[in-house]
């Protein structure tokens, strides 16, 4: 049975960019994932840096260049460059930048935020396959909203409404 939501995955990856800063609040200001996942905390060093005079592709650098501190933190500041670049609109470097952070840290909210970013970028099947492997990870309104966004991609992959309709 065919629907009308058969075009859907060419606006998903649309929605998905323009809710970056707007609809993954929830996953990244929630109490399940650390406070370094902070889309807040992104905006503040990515106006500092302009009003600074600095590039965010220099502010990028520095994230990226320091590779002192522990596994973890070096994890947070590939997260912070990966939230900048995106927000600039380099969506290819944001996904290099999340890839690396996930090879050091395997957090639930790293892999929603690679397959967000890899739904922005079209690659649908691999968006798919790191929502499911960032499920188990999550909880709460962050597993929630994961769960959509899957359930939203394959709908609209298969052209059907029955991955949605099993959510309500």
């Amino acid at each position: 049975m065919r629907s009308t939501y058969t075009g859907l995955h060419r606006v998903l990856p649309a929605l998905a960019a323009a809710a970056l800063f707007a609809g993954a609040a929830a996953l990244a200001d929630s109490s399940e994932v650390p406070a370094w996942l902070s889309f807040a905390e992104a905006d503040r060093v990515y106006h500092e840096a302009i009003r600074e005079g600095m590039t965010i592709e220099g502010r990028v650098a520095e994230l990226e260049a320091d590779t002192g501190g522990a596994a973890l933190e070096r994890a947070q500041r590939l997260y912070l460059a990966s939230l900048l670049q995106w927000r600039h609109g380099d969506r290819e470097a944001a996904l290099s930048s999340v890839d690396e952070a996930l090879n050091i840290h395997r957090h639930g909210a790293l892999l929603h935020q690679r397959g967000r970013l890899l739904e922005a970028l079209s690659r649908i099947d691999e968006a798919i396959e790191s929502y499911r492997e960032a499920l188990p990870r999550l909880s709460g309104s962050a597993r929630a909203d994961t769960e959509l966004r899957m359930a939203l991609l394959i709908a609209s992959e298969q052209g059907e409404i029955e991955p949605l309709l099993a959510l309500a």
